[in-house]
């Protein structure tokens, strides 16, 4: 019998290590602080060992599962709160962006000389804080 990839996921539920021989069981006993070492029915697994294991995966996925559902109606509460930051940083883009092109451009800004065009240091720090934190929004609104 040749260990495979699930054979040796399943062994490292119960086991330490797997550098024994994958014909005997390589279980960690706690209670007694050895190595299981009965004959393998499965690649470094005996028979209880491989329920053991079963069972202990099956508890672990069941736990992934409902984590991602909770991570799920947890986004879901979120989503209003979330559209409606995105509205308030698309009004103050529009507000303080006159270039915009997605957004209500002022198209007279452009007109204007450039010592006026120029936005200061602080704008400019607000509007790339604004745009970086529409993007994540963006993102995030798009994954759910």
């Amino acid at each position: 019998m040749t260990p495979t990839t699930l054979d040796r996921g399943l062994a490292l539920t119960v086991a330490l290590r797997l550098d024994s021989p994958h014909e005997q069981c390589a279980a960690w006993i706690e209670s007694a602080d050895r190595v299981c070492g009965r004959d393998a029915i499965r690649p470094w697994l005996c028979k209880r060992h491989e329920t053991v294991a079963k069972r202990r995966l099956e508890k672990e996925v069941a736990q992934e599962k409902a984590q991602a559902e909770k991570a799920r109606q947890r986004a879901e509460k979120q989503l209003p709160a979330r559209e409606a930051r995105l509205a308030r940083i698309d009004a103050r883009l529009d507000q303080i962006d006159p270039f915009r092109a997605d957004g209500n451009a002022d198209t007279a800004a452009m007109c204007a000389p450039l010592s006026q065009r120029l936005p200061s240091d602080t704008r400019i720090a607000e509007l790339a804080r604004l745009h970086r934190e529409r993007d994540a929004l963006v993102r995030t609104l798009r994954t759910h």
